[in-house]
């Protein structure tokens, strides 16, 4: 769970991207749903390695927009 944690804190904090929160929130949750279930079929770390991705990702798409908008 604290690389998890550590990874929402750092990419949340990096600009406080709302949409990167919002889309860790309901990969965790969806995580977790499997993991009680039993039908976790992805290790904890390639789950965690796709929320980072992803939130690294999205922001740097925001950046990206930004700077074609100025």
């Amino acid at each position: 769970m604290g690389s998890f944690l550590f990874c929402y804190a750092y990419w949340a904090s990096f600009d406080g991207n709302e949409e990167c929160r919002n889309y860790y929130n309901l990969k965790l949750e969806k995580f977790e749903n499997q993991l009680s279930s039993g039908l976790a079929k992805y290790s904890f770390s390639l789950a965690n390695f796709d929320i980072c991705y992803a939130c690294s990702l999205q922001h740097v798409n925001n950046n990206r927009s930004k700077d074609l908008n100025n």
